[in-house]
C-alpha cells in the first residue's frame, strides 16, 4: 500500500533567532490524483522537466523512469500549451534523448 507522495521537510531560522524551526508535512496522493496534463499543463511541465533532468544525470531517482512514457507525457503537455515553444522544444529534446545509448540501456 502506498503512503502518499512523500514528506516535505522544512527547516528555517529567523534572522534574529539562534534556534532553527523544523517541521514536516506529508503530501497525500490526492494532491495530484485528479490532475491531467490538459487540466494542469504547467504542473506537468515542471514534473516532466524534473524527471528528464534526473534521467540525464542518471540519478538513482530515475532508475524506474521510462523514456517512452516521458516522451508521451511531454507531448501531451506541449499539446496542452500550443503557444509555449519551450514546452514543444523540451518534448522534442526528450524524444531525441530517448535514442541516445544511455537511454537505451534502461
Amino acid at each position: 500500500s502506498r503512503r502518499g507522495l512523500g514528506t516535505v521537510h522544512i527547516r528555517y531560522k529567523e534572522l534574529d533567532q539562534e534556534q532553527a524551526t523544523e517541521f514536516a508535512s506529508d503530501l497525500p496522493d490526492r494532491l495530484i490524483a485528479d490532475r491531467t496534463p490538459r487540466q494542469d499543463p504547467r504542473f506537468f511541465l515542471a514534473a516532466v522537466t524534473a524527471e528528464f533532468a534526473e534521467q540525464l544525470r542518471e540519478s538513482v531517482h530515475a532508475r524506474k523512469s521510462d523514456y517512452r512514457k516521458l516522451v508521451s507525457l511531454s507531448r501531451q503537455v506541449a499539446n496542452a500549451l500550443p503557444a509555449d515553444q519551450q514546452a514543444k522544444q523540451l518534448a522534442d529534446l526528450i524524444e531525441r534523448a530517448e535514442h541516445l545509448p544511455v537511454a537505451r540501456k534502461r
